[in-house]
């Protein structure tokens, strides 16, 4: 996962001292870093998808299906991963004929996309094989992810400023001035 986080110093620099206060003097810098990290936990939503002619035939068939996929995912997963639904929908399907004619209804369609959400990688391969042998009929994507992504900012944070700040030392060493503090980030 890379981050790229821009930091803006704007740095106070004072030259020799003068009996009247002159006006504020500042430079504007930007800072940025790039921190690399490793994933550690996978999002993969693995979705069930059934058609009948009655919606409540969709929805009851869907229904079975995602309970089979479930079982199979919680066992192959173990009891560390995270099971939730991400979304469902239960839709008419229409046939739509030319010449203007009323649209015929063919049934309809149900559709339920459960998110697992697991840390232990290896077992990616493992859960979307269950899923598929349990019934699940599509994998709508796969999210690499960090358990704490505050940690990796932060460094990134640190990084950037401290890359800037040296940037406002070097500019104000050749313009013979001290940085003498920091006015906004």
């Amino acid at each position: 996962m890379r981050r790229l986080l821009p930091i803006v110093l704007a740095c106070v620099l004072l030259g020799p001292a003068v009996a009247q206060q002159p006006p504020v003097s500042s430079i504007r810098v930007t800072g940025d870093a790039r921190v690399t990290a490793k994933p550690d936990r996978v999002q993969i939503d693995i979705g069930v998808t059934t058609r009948a002619m009655k919606s409540q035939d969709a929805a009851s068939q869907n229904a079975q299906q995602v309970a089979a996929v479930l079982a199979a995912v919680r066992k192959v997963a173990g009891p560390g991963a995270d099971l939730k639904t991400v979304s469902y929908a239960l839709n008419p399907n229409y046939q739509y004929h030319p010449n203007g004619a009323e649209p015929t209804l063919e049934g309809y369609t149900a559709v339920n996309v459960v998110r697992v959400t697991l840390d232990e990688l290896p077992k990616m391969g493992a859960v979307i094989d269950a899923a598929a042998q349990a019934g699940a009929n599509h994998v709508q994507g796969i999210q690499f992810t960090l358990r704490d992504p505050d940690s990796v900012r932060a460094q990134a944070l640190r990084e950037a400023a401290q890359r800037a700040r040296a940037q406002a030392e070097v500019l104000a060493a050749a313009l013979g001035l001290k940085v003498q503090r920091v006015l906004t980030v």
